[in-house]
């Protein structure tokens, strides 16, 4: 991954562009979303705020158990904030136009509570169930070209 900028933790909040998907990558799970972060700026012309560029991220979920919460709570529309690990891959598009891809692999996913109100529920008490997923929560081994691959990104 030489060349490639990287950021241990970055958040981004923002809106999902489509919905979540469970993805079968290297005979594991990994759930992934986009999401737009569009910044409001203020036209000091128009004595006005507007929306500015959006930032498209591509958010891959590498834990079992948050993806299947991220699955089930989140839809297309909804506003969240995404924390994990930020990567920009350079690519060149169709036309030959240089441009940039913002990934991030996501370790804390939520709503956000600015325009929505959330009710939070526990998943299940610890038992049978717990133990099952314990061994499942350990994060995704795969290669970041694997899924370049898998996505159609290279």
């Amino acid at each position: 991954m030489a060349g490639r900028p990287r950021l241990d933790k970055h958040t981004a909040t923002g809106n999902l562009v489509d919905d979540p998907v469970t993805r079968e990558v290297s005979g594991s799970k990994l759930v992934t979303f986009r999401l737009a972060d569009t910044p409001r700026v203020f036209d000091r012309e128009a004595n006005e705020w507007k929306d500015g560029e959006a930032v498209f991220y591509d958010v891959a979920v590498k834990s079992v158990r948050l993806g299947e919460n991220v699955v089930g709570s989140l839809a297309k529309g909804n506003r969240a904030t995404v924390t994990g690990n930020y990567e920009a891959v350079p690519y060149v598009n169709k036309e030959g136009s240089p441009g940039l891809n913002h990934r991030v692999w996501a370790d804390e996913v939520s709503a956000s509570l600015e325009i929505a109100t959330v009710e939070i529920a526990q998943n299940q008490k610890p038992g049978l169930w717990a133990k099952a997923m314990d061994a499942q929560v350990a994060p995704v081994d795969v290669e970041q070209a694997t899924v370049d691959r898998e996505w159609g990104l290279v």
